[in-house]
């Protein structure tokens, strides 16, 4: 074990005495706030109110398990559950103080751009469960259920239903041609056919209308794009600022109970019908539980987990639709825990803080053992001091044993760097397994770069070495900085590099962001795809579609062109032989469209048996015409799925920039429009958009 050297020099004894305190108050601190709690809350329990969004239903089962398995008593906390009436407002409670946390909707943006202190604390549902219910809409076709025409009609819309009016904007729908009528949280209204179409919840009002043999239709704002979160865990700004601690336990405790209940729904439904006399039935409950677990997909996103980019999709649906001010801003809106535990603040506190406490204490070592020198000289004979000698070289080298200690069983990645000649000093077990690679293996930092960085390590060398030089003429310490990392093996990591310069030497640690990178990737590839096929979806479709514009316009002789495609008689497939099936064939026939193409198209599903491809550098209409033939023999091949054979066809509408337009929503209804055309014709065929200049044309 290397010792380190050490300038001696004799610093005011109080100054080190009360830096020494302070160290090691920001080390207890870090370390409370950046680990799990686990001793037992004190006998004083913090009271806290959810006003919840209805009456008690499987819905709210985490809360329900948080407080029955005591997760808020051992947090500290007690928490009253108050559910609401159909006269309820759930914001205008938390926001009048009578409740301290509520459940919501993405409703909670337009709000704060009005100015009342909202955030956003955690998304119980990663797709919203609000949808329209109708009576059964009668197709004349195969094609999916169009949204009916409710003008002049009664429509039951609940409060704080945004992205329902957002889909009927979507759906260029006149709302205020409507007839809204306030919203009774029953389903009679419907069957009696006193209104033409309901807002209802994913989970609820369909097994209700099951049980009663009623025929209805379901239209989800998902089918055309607009994807939001569900019931929201919100607080206000007052509450955050005056019990952040105890926020923040509410939200785990919470959380920690959404993942039992999910877990335990027969538990659930005991304790709903026994403790919270819900009205509704076993089966109604377990219904709700299984429905919930298609929108919170706990199996595969955290629950409660709320990604920036995905509300700034949110934020830009709204804005599209004049919801929301084009530069609405998030900041304040989404909560951020008062500590995080795997960030830096956490690593310069516990770790650097950690080590300075060390090197303080080696300081000391070194002041007394001046001290000691200087009284020896004048009292002592030269037995003596030697003796001193030895015994400080031993209080030095169990300092550094301390500190070796603590850089073993820390779970970061850490190197200890001798700032002159730049070669490792020491390595903890974690930065062994992180790289693959033992300290006598690596040397110094350009042979660190060299081997755990190849594609870069010229780049990154130049950058470090440029990074200390500034360092050592100016203070202060490197900005944290983000790299692609090799094991030994092979396997690749991005980490982030964090530093900490002192005297003589260089704390260095390494942070994985590897599953955090990988898990926005997944979130932004579900915003832009759709789940069933994996092509793009229609807002990807449309981004596609003006970036295409873009190129084109730069490049005055490309053109390109967009089809429309449409299966013919899929619905009666669907209907006779189930949605599993249907299902299946909806994959199939994506892929057999995918592999029609070039590389260089772009296809796309916009629900439903619809899907649109977009074909670049395309000249002439015949080449479209082509390709659209091509893709039509293609879907015509019988399909066999669960050993059973189908037929299918398709009809596909061409619209060509810039013939047929020049902008992205007049393009894809022109496309649209050439694919209806088909239908009306019989189907099975593929034709041009119509205008002033470009004749029908039809194969």
């Amino acid at each position: 074990m290397p010792t380190f050297r050490l300038s001696l020099f004799a610093p005011c004894w109080h100054t080190l005495l009360m830096l020494g305190v302070g160290l090691l108050f920001c080390i207890s601190v870090s370390q409370a706030n950046s680990s799990t709690p686990t001793s037992p809350p004190t006998t004083a329990q913090h009271r806290f109110v959810l006003q919840l969004k209805w009456q008690h239903q499987f819905q709210f089962a985490g809360y329900y398990a948080a407080v029955q398995k005591g997760f808020y008593r051992e947090a500290g906390l007690e928490v009253q559950l108050v559910e609401a009436t159909p006269d309820t407002d759930v914001i205008k409670e938390v926001l009048a103080g009578h409740a301290d946390f509520g459940i919501s909707s993405t409703s909670l943006l337009p709000l704060r751009t009005q100015g009342h202190p909202v955030v956003a604390m955690a998304a119980i549902f990663q797709h919203s469960a609000q949808i329209f219910i109708t009576r059964p809409v009668i197709s004349n076709d195969d094609r999916p259920p169009v949204f009916p025409n409710l003008h002049g009609k009664k429509v039951m819309i609940e409060s704080h239903a945004d992205e329902l009016y957002a889909y009927l904007q979507r759906e260029k729908i006149d709302i205020g041609a409507m007839t809204p009528v306030a919203h009774n949280f029953g389903i009679r209204a419907l069957t009696e056919d006193r209104i033409a179409a309901m807002s209802g919840y994913l989970t609820d009002e369909p097994f209700l209308l099951q049980q009663q043999g009623e025929p209805f239709q379901i239209f989800n704002p998902r089918q055309v794009g607009i994807d939001f979160y569900g019931d929201i865990l919100f607080t206000t700004e007052d509450t955050i600022a005056s019990y952040p601690k105890q926020v923040e336990a509410f939200r785990k405790a919470s959380l920690k109970g959404w993942e039992y209940a999910l877990n335990h729904p027969e538990e659930v439904i005991q304790w709903l019908q026994q403790r919270y006399q819900t009205q509704k039935s076993a089966a109604h409950l377990r219904f709700e539980h299984q429905k919930m677990q298609e929108l919170i997909q706990a199996d595969l996103i955290e629950i409660g987990h709320m990604h920036r980019g995905r509300w700034q999709h949110i934020v830009r649906t709204y804005a599209e639709l004049n919801m929301l001010p084009a530069k609405f801003s998030l900041e304040g809106f989404l909560y951020h825990p008062p500590v995080k535990e795997t960030l830096p603040t956490w690593l310069r506190y516990a770790i650097a803080g950690g080590v300075l406490l060390i090197v303080l204490g080696i300081f000391t070592v070194a002041y007394i053992l001046r001290l000691n020198r200087e009284l020896a000289g004048q009292i002592a004979t030269s037995q003596q001091i030697e003796a001193a000698r030895l015994r400080d070289q031993g209080r030095i080298h169990a300092a550094n044993e301390r500190l070796q200690g603590m850089m073993t069983h820390l779970p970061i990645a850490l190197a200890l760097v001798n700032a002159d000649t730049q070669q490792f000093i020491l390595l903890n077990p974690k930065f062994v397994a992180t790289f693959g690679y033992q300290r006598e293996q690596l040397q110094d930092m350009a042979t660190f770069w060299a081997q755990c960085a190849p594609e870069r390590s010229a780049y990154l060398q130049e950058y470090w070495q440029r990074q200390i030089s500034n360092v050592i003429r100016h203070g202060g310490e490197i900005p944290p900085f983000e790299f692609h990392a090799q094991h030994q093996t092979g396997q690749q990591h991005i980490l982030q590099c964090h530093m900490v310069q002192f005297d003589d030497w260089q704390l260095l640690a390494f942070v994985d962001l590897t599953e955090q990178k990988r898990l926005e990737s997944r979130l932004q590839y579900m915003a832009l795809h759709d789940e069933l096929t994996g092509l793009a979806n229609r807002t990807l479709l449309r981004e596609q579609v003006e970036q295409a514009i873009h190129h084109a316009k730069r490049h005055q002789a490309m053109h390109f062109a967009v089809l429309f495609i449409d299966l013919d008689g899929f619905k009666a497939v669907n209907d006779e032989a189930g949605h599993a099936i249907g299902d299946e064939l909806l994959k199939e026939a994506a892929q057999r469209i995918k592999q029609s193409l070039r590389a260089s198209d772009q296809p796309a599903r916009l629900g439903g048996d619809e899907f649109a491809v977009i074909l670049h550098d395309i000249r002439h209409a015949e080449d479209a015409l082509t390709v659209a033939q091509h893709v039509l023999d293609v879907l015509k091949q019988p399909y066999a799925v669960a050993e059973r054979e189908f037929d299918l066809s398709a009809s596909i509408g061409i619209a060509l920039y810039p013939d047929h337009a020049t902008e992205v929503k007049a393009l894809l209804h022109a496309a649209d429009d050439a694919m209806y055309q088909v239908k009306r014709n019989g189907k099975n065929q593929c034709q041009l958009a119509q205008n002033s200049a470009q004749p029908s044309v039809s194969i």
